[in-house]
């Protein structure tokens, strides 16, 4: 996407970072997810520099004006991957959704490692 952030409505602009740090935040919060791919975590996420971001948050505005997320995570070991990556889909989607009004249409999770305690 060329454009740096997002038009959520008349006059109310959004930068992409924004909502990467949203949804980045939200999937930390699952329990299960030890980091963002990178090893970003909860308190590092907002003060990592947007290309360090970007490589874990990936973020499209589809032509329907919906938004598609695509994240890297990791996670603790013994916790079930499916349900882990489930529970990031939906944290992510009710995140985003409730703090900008912009529906999500998707969430991708990629697992990148498990990390041992």
């Amino acid at each position: 996407m060329a454009e740096n952030h997002f038009a959520i409505n008349e006059g109310v602009n959004v930068a992409n970072d924004v909502f990467s740090i949203i949804a980045g935040l939200a999937a930390c919060e699952v329990d299960g997810v030890s980091s963002l791919g990178g090893n970003l975590d909860a308190g590092s996420i907002s003060k990592t520099t947007s290309s360090k971001l970007s490589r874990s948050v990936r973020l499209v505005r589809a032509d329907d004006n919906t938004l598609r997320v695509a994240i890297i995570i990791n996670l603790e070991f013994g916790y079930e991957i499916p349900k882990v990556c489930a529970q990031v889909q939906d944290r992510i989607k009710t995140t985003v959704e409730n703090m900008t009004g912009l529906k999500v249409s998707e969430v991708n999770v990629r697992v990148e490692g498990v990390r041992l305690s």
